[in-house]
């Protein structure tokens, strides 16, 4: 019998890339780029995103029927679908952070164009009259 990790991978396998979902955030100021995701990594994200989407899709189709037998199936079907896709980014990111070793760094991303970053945590930033008080 297959493991959910055998059935995963060929599932991961059989993502098509016209059906990727490329991240849209755009690199930073404070963003160093230390590689590209590979096609093993887009499709990893890509299918993790897929099954964020539909579980987020199944949640709001459940708010709106008629039957509570078809609604109760839409909500676990969207737990299902939103605890997969969590673990499935979990995977992603320990794939990025072995791959290019970035275990310590304290922030990990992916940008638009595939582009795999690190960044230092942002300030927050200080209200100005803090800022007057501890200033010399």
């Amino acid at each position: 019998m297959p493991t959910w990790f055998d059935i995963v991978k060929a599932e991961v396998d059989s993502v098509d890339e016209k059906n990727f979902f490329e991240p849209l955030t755009e690199t930073g100021d404070g963003d160093h780029q230390i590689g590209e995701a590979d096609i093993d990594l887009k499709r990893l994200y890509s299918l993790a995103m897929k099954w964020q989407k539909s579980s987020m899709e199944l949640m709001v189709a459940a708010r709106y029927v008629n039957n509570r037998e078809d609604q109760e199936y839409k909500i676990k079907k969207a737990k299902e679908l939103g605890q997969k896709s969590e673990l499935l980014m979990e995977v992603f990111w320990t794939s990025i952070k072995e791959v290019y070793n970035v275990w310590h760094k304290p922030s990990i991303g992916i940008r638009k164009g595939w582009k795999i970053v690190w960044s230092e945590p942002e300030e927050p930033p200080i209200p100005g009259f803090l800022k007057d008080l501890f200033s010399l």
